[in-house]
């Protein structure tokens, strides 16, 4: 700088050359691929929905499939595809000596009749895709983060237009890669300028490597994916192909800059998902779902959780046999626990109870510790298998080999849960004396594997309180599904509770008897809100709204018939419902807001059926019984809610052509847009929000009037148009 400042002619020299050669650039270059149409491809929803993808992505049941193929095959598909509509790949990628044998080198291939772009030559294709590298994992992982850094958007503080990168290795390579990403991780926390994304392939992860060298296994290494902030990592544990492009899916649709992708090399069998009841493929993106739920009509197990594709394969083998033995315990696929924690605490607290958290046991293909997401246990060490179960190296051989050294064969995995099942009644006991803090057999209370401990941090009052509480929530949630069961109405369910139900508890056994119609094979579609009518609130005296889950058997469409055997009591209401095409969360969100994040609204019905008699009961029994929820009707003429005044939007409702009552929108909170503000605002406080692709009832605008047998009721809305619904 003391050079310059004493030599402003050489300060004149610099500063015209600068200007001669910035003149020189030229305002578009023909190899330039961004910018333009091209900068919007991060913009098309189409990248992320999973459910929307190729059908010729997905495999059929029986096949027998790598899950790492579906990562090169959805790398095929969507730099192809970005090719179509956007003239640009998205992904630039890199590996070693495994592209191949990681199948990243999809992302340069074909994808049917769309051509891809190929491996990168400096002189023949520099529009190549896929970079012939070394085995240089830290130099790899440093070009996909730099790459990932770039920006070239016009306005780089509000938007990215740049590539995305993916390397991968052998997971027990992963700790090579982690400087770079290390240092990405905190560049996106502190720079103004908008990066873009990686994906951090951790290949051929757990045992499964076997006939490479035993020093290739990822048991622990891949430990390193963990050792960031929350939030700046997405960790992928694919059980099977089909769930590889849905995580892909939902975790780059999600904040974080880099997505950590767990993958296998054995072929595996796609499981026949339907024929032994397990839940759709899509259900990975929550995260966590239940492959198998406990029967009501045996004494609980206990509840296993199970990571990885061999481990989760061998498990599903066995469900007959945990059938026919009687072994009655819950399983949880747990698949990333970053994409389960973003999902809303009703389905969250429905998959996996506290109860499941302490009674549990592990199943993985990695080591004990990484399981910590899942279990809160104290006990869960001494009933887990994993790949570290000895705390040793494994040695190498045949798959067969090094899954049975691992203890991870079917026949392990049987012989762990009939043990699981048959000590449970003991261990129940020293849980409870764990909590309490004292035991009266000399054993240590956090005595798990070998140097492994725990807190005891409960005194034997607050165990006995928290053990009581667990029951009557249980015998609540019972008590609902006897009565939705057979139609038949019930007295308050805070009766049963001595001093009543809270409002905490009411959501508990709401969001348990939720957790049991997930496993089954339901989806939630959507929530309602109900009493947004203030003059029906105040005449039921109640404090404030409620709301309500929906599921997708709930959802119908307008026309047909209901039967009223199938309900107890049923009422209906008129109501304006949302179709939210964006995320919403947040406890201050205004009515312009949530018509932003609105894709659509259309007319609707909700029929609503309490369990509970005359619907006379205090405030959390409404929400224990899931808010007098049952059906919604749906004209199924969306229409953008820019085409309709929702505020003044009328209705008026027929009975067999007679006229019984009418209302505006208005009616729903003075806004039904508030509605969906409120019930986004109730969700923020317990940790969750409203997802894109929810529909919400917003409440009605009319008066909550009783249905008749042998009646038709129509809506009619002046913009929204018609719904209607018949009852025998």
């Amino acid at each position: 700088m003391s050079v310059l400042r004493r030599d402003r002619d050489l300060v004149r020299w610099l500063s015209d050359r600068l200007l001669e050669i910035a003149a020189a650039v030229p305002q578009d270059v023909p190899t330039f691929n961004l910018g333009g149409k091209a900068s919007r491809v991060l913009d098309d929803t189409r990248l992320y929905d999973y459910r929307a993808y190729p059908p010729e992505l997905y495999r059929k049941p029986g096949d027998k499939q790598p899950n790492r193929a579906a990562f090169g095959a959805w790398g095929s598909w969507i730099n192809a595809y970005a090719k179509a509509e956007y003239g640009r790949p998205l992904f630039i990628v890199c590996s070693a000596d495994l592209a191949e044998s990681t199948n990243i080198a999809g992302f340069g291939k074909d994808w049917g009749e769309m051509p891809g772009w190929g491996w990168y030559e400096r002189d023949t294709r520099p529009t190549g895709v896929v970079l012939p590298q070394e085995i240089t994992e830290f130099t790899n992982a440093g070009l996909m983060v730099g790459l990932a850094s770039v920006n070239l958007a016009e306005d780089p503080f509000s938007t990215f237009d740049g590539f995305w990168g993916a390397c991968s290795t052998y997971a027990s390579f992963s700790y090579l890669k982690y400087g770079e990403m290390r240092l990405f991780s905190q560049l996106a926390q502190d720079a103004d300028l908008k990066v873009g994304k990686v994906i951090w392939v951790a290949a051929h992860t757990g045992r499964e490597t076997a006939e490479d060298s035993r020093t290739h296994y990822g048991i622990f290494e891949t430990a390193v994916t963990q050792l960031f902030p929350e939030g700046h990592v997405i960790d992928l544990h694919p059980w099977e192909y089909n769930e590889v492009p849905v995580l892909l899916g939902a975790a780059l649709s999600q904040a974080a800059p880099i997505v950590a992708l767990h993958l296998t090399r054995p072929a595996m069998e796609i499981p026949d998902r339907q024929t032994l009841g397990i839940p759709s493929h899509f259900e990975a993106a929550r995260g966590a779902y239940v492959i198998r739920d406990f029967r009501p009509d045996a004494p609980r197990g206990g509840t296993v959780f199970v990571r990885g594709a061999a481990t989760t394969s061998n498990l599903v083998k066995i469900l007959p046999d945990l059938d026919r033995e009687g072994l009655n315990v819950k399983i949880v696929a747990a698949v990333s626990p970053q994409l389960f924690h973003l999902q809303d605490s009703a389905y969250r607290e429905a998959t996996i109870s506290p109860t499941d958290r302490l009674d549990s046991m592990v199943v993985t293909n990695g080591m004990f510790k990484l399981m910590s997401d899942w279990i809160d246990g104290p006990l869960a060490a001494e009933y887990s298998l994993s790949a570290d179960w000895d705390n040793r190296w494994r040695t190498g051989g045949s798959l067969d080999e090094v899954m049975d050294e691992a203890h991870l064969t079917s026949s392990h995995i049987l012989a762990a849960i009939e043990r699981f099942v048959r000590d449970r009644s003991d261990r129940v006991r020293r849980l409870k004396e764990t909590l309490g803090g004292s035991r009266g057999d000399g054993r240590r209370l956090n005595e798990g594997r070998a140097g492994q401990e725990y807190r005891a941090p409960m005194r034997d009052q607050e165990a006995k309180m928290v053990e009581t509480e667990l029951a009557t929530i249980q015998r609540v949630m019972d008590v609902l599904v006897e009565a939705e069961r057979t139609s038949t109405a019930v007295g308050p369910v805070s009766d049963l509770v001595p001093g009543g139900l809270t409002l905490d508890m009411a959501h508990r056994v709401a969001e348990g008897n939720l957790t049991r119609r997930l496993a089954r094979g339901e989806s939630i579609a959507g929530l309602k809100v109900g009493f947004t009518n203030l003059a029906v609130r105040d005449k039921m005296g109640l404090p404030d709204s409620t709301y309500g889950y929906l599921l997708d058997s709930m959802v119908l469409g307008s026309g047909g018939e209901l039967r009223m055997a199938d309900f107890v009591a049923p009422k209906i209401e008129t109501e304006i419902c949302f179709r939210l095409g964006k995320a919403l969360a947040g406890p201050d969100l205004t009515v312009d807001e949530v018509l932003d994040a609105t894709d659509a609204v259309c007319a609707s019905f909700e029929i609503c059926d309490a369990r509970i008699r005359d619907w006379k009961c205090p405030y959390p029994d409404f929400f224990a019984d899931n808010g007098f929820s049952a059906r919604i009707v749906l004209s199924g003429a969306w229409k953008s809610v820019r085409d309709v005044d929702l505020l003044n939007e009328t209705v008026v409702l027929e009975k067999d052509g007679v006229k019984i009552a009418e209302g505006r929108g208005e009616m729903a909170l003075g806004h039904p847009a508030k509605a969906v503000a409120w019930l986004a605002r109730k969700l923020s406080e317990r940790g969750g929000g409203l997802l894109a692709g929810t529909v919400v009832m917003t409440g009605t605008l009319t008066p909550i009037l009783p249905i008749e047998a042998g009646s038709t009721y129509v809506g009619r809305f002046a913009t929204l148009g018609v719904v209607e619904k018949s009852f025998a």
